[in-house]
């Protein structure tokens, strides 16, 4: 599976992206924000963070499967053993996270869906 240091950017920031996107469309598009050029180049930004996370973590993942470095020696020596693989199992976590970020993107466009008419409750309602 996928460390919190994969799960926690990975889904959150997914969450982040996917959700302010599908509020914004939700809301009524350029009609409910001032300025949609940069709350589309932040989400921007974010996405991109997320990318460059991802491709870290590849990079680490492959450099540690290396046999010939130092990190790998110093692990088989702390271990009592090789490095295992785990290719499966890495891009499992990855689903999981992706599936994780999906599912929370979803929450804030029902939440912004659900307070708009007039049947919301508010404190003032009664």
């Amino acid at each position: 599976m996928a460390g919190l240091s994969v799960a926690f950017p990975v889904g959150i920031g997914l969450a982040l992206v996917l959700g302010t996107l599908l509020t914004y469309f939700a809301d009524g598009g350029a009609a409910s924000t001032q300025s949609p050029a940069m709350l589309f180049a932040g989400v921007m930004f974010a996405f991109f963070a997320i990318l460059a996370q991802v491709q870290a973590n590849a990079t680490k993942v492959t450099y540690e499967k290396l046999p010939d470095t130092a990190i790998n020696a110093n692990k088989a020596v702390a271990s009592g053993g090789g490095n295992e693989g785990g290719g499966g199992k890495y891009r499992r976590g990855q689903f999981v996270c992706v599936l994780a970020g999906v599912t929370m993107s979803l929450w804030s466009p029902l939440s912004a869906f659900s307070m708009t008419g007039g049947g919301c409750l508010t404190p003032y309602s009664r």
